[in-house]
């Protein structure tokens, strides 16, 4: 890939989620051109939206776990606030499970304290990803 094609990639997803930290924009980055590579070489070039997809809702996963982190609560804390179970927020902050749109809105605003535009981006990825996982159905 050349260098332009990474920088205008890179450009592209600071303007989507400008929150994203510059470790995490690199390695998504990387993936992206490791499977449009691999898509090129195959023939097949509409899979790297999916990509993409997969890694912003790691990146969801990720930032609420920092969010909780910040507000120095515990994951058995964030689960009683919402009334969830302490295994079910591991998982989603493992990335293993989704995070709802209103279980994001409610750890964001009402416990962790996040304000915005931090918060609007959370939710808006929570809600892209379930209008994703119904998509698949």
């Amino acid at each position: 890939m050349r260098p332009g094609f990474v920088r205008r990639l890179q450009g592209d997803l600071i303007s989507g989620f400008p929150r994203l930290d510059q470790d995490f924009l690199n390695r998504v980055a990387e993936a992206l051109i490791a499977d449009l590579d691999t898509l090129q070489r195959s023939g097949k070039g509409s899979k790297a939206t999916i990509t993409l997809r997969v890694h912003v809702h790691s990146w969801l996963a990720v930032e609420m776990r920092r969010a909780r982190e910040a507000a120095g609560l515990t994951q058995e804390q964030a689960a009683r606030a919402i009334d969830i179970s302490v295994i079910s927020i591991h998982r989603k902050e493992s990335d293993r499970s989704r995070f709802e749109p209103e279980e994001v809105y409610s750890l964001c605003r009402d416990v962790y304290g996040v304000g915005d535009p931090l918060h609007s981006e959370l939710v808006r990825a929570a809600r892209e990803q379930k209008r994703e996982s119904r998509r698949k159905r």
